[in-house]
């Protein structure tokens, strides 16, 4: 499909929507003092939703098969412009669906993690902040980002590498005394590097967002024994031909008491925090 036809699909589905019912389209508004968190089905692929009353984050924007569902969820949830987009790595179903994302969104900041990508996903990406005069800065360890009481603390990676995985941006996201810990595609030698570096109460979590979709690659046991996350959010497709997620790391999942909420059994998922409580939905 053309760039103008799906640029024109987008529109005529947001319009639609926009004209039902409202018993059938309740649009979204953050309320003072929390934090909206959604993970949104995208399929085998990333995407996560970070609200405040003074804006969104957007990590990661699916694939390219995704992309016109995403941006209609998106303004559904309220979304009108973006603080900060961030790319973890530059993978066909983190960044597929980038393009659209940044057509459709005014954008205050742009974060990758500067692996080189020579894809068709990559291109796209980069043509599309072209268009839009956007600069992306590559992150690294220790970058930061603040939107009112929410603070994005960069874990990885060091430096960029050619392994688009392993150079995933790794973030701690903190709102009062909730931690999400989003880890990309990043693999289990990322974790062991970073339970290295920080201490454990750091790493301590309430939400994990697993890293490579419940891949076997990534959340080891010692990971996981440090994180302890109340809940693990696993984002992938049903019926995957990758076999995410993998049942060795539902059973380490299950040993340290996480619940796991998965994109492929329940559909976006979301959470509400004020910085103390936290619960499942909106």
């Amino acid at each position: 499909m053309s760039r103008v036809a799906k640029q024109s699909l987008v529109f005529l589905l947001a319009l639609c929507i926009a004209l039902l019912p409202s018993c059938s389209t309740v649009r979204f508004t953050a309320e003072e003092g929390f934090l909206y968190i959604t993970f949104l089905d995208v399929g085998q692929g990333d995407a996560i939703l970070l609200q405040t009353d003074e804006g969104a984050i957007l990590i990661d924007a699916g694939t390219e098969k995704s992309e016109e569902s995403l941006i209609i969820e998106l303004r559904a949830l309220g979304v009108a412009s973006l603080a900060l987009f961030v790319m973890t790595h530059p993978d066909a179903d983190h960044i597929g669906g980038a393009d659209g994302i940044i057509g459709a969104f005014s954008i205050g900041e742009v974060w990758i993690s500067g692996a080189p990508s020579d894809s068709a996903a990559n291109r796209r990406m980069e043509e599309a902040l072209d268009r839009k005069d956007l600069t992306a800065v590559a992150v690294t360890e220790g970058t930061t980002y603040t939107l009112e009481a929410l603070r994005l603390l960069v874990l990885s990676p060091v430096e960029p590498s050619s392994d688009t995985n392993a150079s995933s941006v790794v973030i701690l996201a903190s709102y009062g005394d909730t931690d999400l810990l989003l880890m990309g595609d990043a693999d289990q030698k990322v974790e062991k590097r970073i339970v290295e570096d920080y201490p454990a109460w750091k790493l301590d979590c309430e939400i994990l967002k697993a890293g490579h979709h419940g891949s076997k690659t990534a959340s080891s046991a010692a990971f996981l024994a440090v994180a302890l996350p109340e809940y693990t959010v696993i984002s992938c497709g049903a019926g995957n031909s990758y076999g995410h997620p993998h049942g060795e790391v539902l059973e380490r999942l299950s040993e340290v008491g996480s619940e796991v909420l998965r994109t492929d059994l329940s559909g976006s998922i979301s959470f509400k925090t004020d910085g103390r409580e936290l619960s499942v939905g909106r």
